[in-house]
């Protein structure tokens, strides 16, 4: 073992509960093992009162019921001994995700933020000792010959669970416990100014990050529903582009939504108005020439055609410059549009469809960007609607249990995000609407968000 895990104390946890789903159940039983990798140090295990009834299968299960509960603390009046035992200590369980979003959901609703570094056997299990048909815990104990006596109850599976993470360790040869703790990130091959305690020390939560170079400068923005793990994920990448950047990284912020639909509407804000380096052509994309548009200085919205152009909207995509063209001009006949506004070169005379009488003068000034842009706008939304059908709020979980977090479409159009208490008077909400500008590209992802999720409520205005 490395020296950091030699001197680690890990939690051995293991849990029973109402059923099977964190956000709707709750925990009934809790056993904890302080564990120092070779020896246990210290046991604690309580049942819970779950403030509901357990249901006849999960009684059959574990055999622990309602009559045992009733009279068995709280989690809030156990909660401190919880924070207390477990303090400093690795978060340490056979299937971790389930324990410990199980725990931390609990701890949630009392307010309390719980965070903790985890190490889950059955991976470990896979890594270290492969081969095995089954690495559920009933059935690689049986296979270690490691007791098991009294399956699903919290001690019993807890102290199971125990054994073979002693086994894992003697056998981890290859430092797969603290590649796993670190996500596969090295810190010898960190930045000189990002150490593992500040990466440690990130938020498992919703949100966006940023990377900052020295200069202070924003490098990449990035959106997560795990702040801490997805940054982890991209300083263990070993990809040459990674490395480069990586090799830039100066400083580290983030700032958490709660929502994930407000983390990507606030990373889409924040790529558009930064324009971070590494941020510029993050998927690869096939040598097609796009048909694309902008708003110019003078405030006339242009389209054009060019080979992966950067920092404009992309309307649509073509494998030769020859089909992008005749797009173009089909669109500039239907639509009116001045022919020195539908290219990247500047020019100070009129357009030759101004001279036929196709133009109205956009292209000397004779047609303000107002009266031209409606043409303009309307050639962009038959590829794109860039507004929405109705007025509504979208409503999301917010950064705690005690708010939630709104998105606006008022006029069709979005107009920001915000939080509220959830107690909040209607008239509130409008007030906590933070404002953001509207775009096409806010549609697509509003629209995509609420046909893949189902974490929303809308409420139609």
């Amino acid at each position: 073992m490395k020296n950091e895990l030699k001197t680690a104390t890990y939690a051995i946890i293991d849990i029973e509960t109402t059923g099977g789903t964190a956000a709707r159940e709750k925990i009934t039983e809790i056993a904890i093992i302080l564990h120092d990798g070779e020896r246990v140090l210290d046991t604690y295990s309580t049942l819970i009162n779950p403030e509901r009834s357990i249901p006849y299968n999960i009684i059959q299960l574990t055999g622990i019921t309602n009559e045992m509960v009733a009279d068995a603390p709280k989690f809030y009046e156990v909660a401190k001994d919880i924070v207390a035992f477990t303090k400093d200590c690795i978060f340490v369980a056979h299937n971790v995700q389930f324990d410990y979003d199980f725990v931390q959901t609990e701890f949630k609703r009392l307010g309390f933020v719980y965070q903790r570094r985890r190490l889950c056997t059955v991976r470990l299990g896979r890594s270290i000792i492969p081969g095995y048909k089954s690495y559920s815990l009933g059935n690689i104990t049986r296979e270690l010959g490691i007791s098991l006596l009294g399956a699903h109850r919290a001690m019993n599976d807890a102290q199971a669970t125990a054994k073979l993470f002693e086994i894992l360790v003697k056998k981890d040869v290859n430092n797969e416990i603290e590649s796993m703790l670190n996500h596969g990130v090295v810190a010898t091959r960190l930045p000189k100014t990002v150490s593992m305690e500040m990466l440690q020390a990130l938020p498992e939560s919703c949100g966006v990050y940023y990377f900052y170079n020295a200069n202070k400068e924003v490098i990449y923005v990035g959106k997560s529903i795990n702040i801490r793990k997805r940054i982890m994920e991209h300083l263990a990448n070993k990809q040459a582009k990674a490395q480069r950047m990586i090799a830039s990284i100066h400083d580290i912020t983030y700032t958490v939504t709660g929502s994930e639909l407000v983390a990507l509407l606030l990373e889409s804000h924040e790529i558009k108005t930064l324009k971070p380096n590494y941020n510029k052509a993050q998927k690869p994309r096939a040598a097609t020439y796009d048909l694309f548009y902008w708003q110019d200085e003078k405030g006339y919205y242009r389209l054009e055609t060019a080979k992966t152009p950067s920092n404009v909207e992309i309307l649509a995509s073509y494998p030769s410059h020859t089909e992008a063209k005749i797009v173009l001009k089909t669109l500039q006949r239907n639509y009116g549009l001045c022919a020195n506004l539908c290219t990247t070169l500047p020019s100070e005379r009129a357009c030759f469809l101004y001279h036929v009488g196709d133009c109205k003068g956009a292209c000397l000034g004779k047609e303000t960007p107002e009266e031209y842009n409606e043409k303009p706008l309307l050639a962009i939304r038959s590829f794109r609607p860039d507004r929405f059908s109705e007025d509504f709020f979208l409503v999301e979980e917010g950064r705690n249990l005690e708010e939630l977090a709104i998105i606006l479409i008022k006029n069709k159009e979005y107009q920001g995000y915000g939080y509220i208490d959830k107690d909040a008077a209607g008239s509130e909400w409008y007030d906590a609407i933070e404002a953001r500008k509207h775009n096409y590209s806010i549609v697509q992802i509003v629209r995509e968000y609420m046909q893949s999720s189902k974490k929303w409520r809308k409420i139609t205005l």
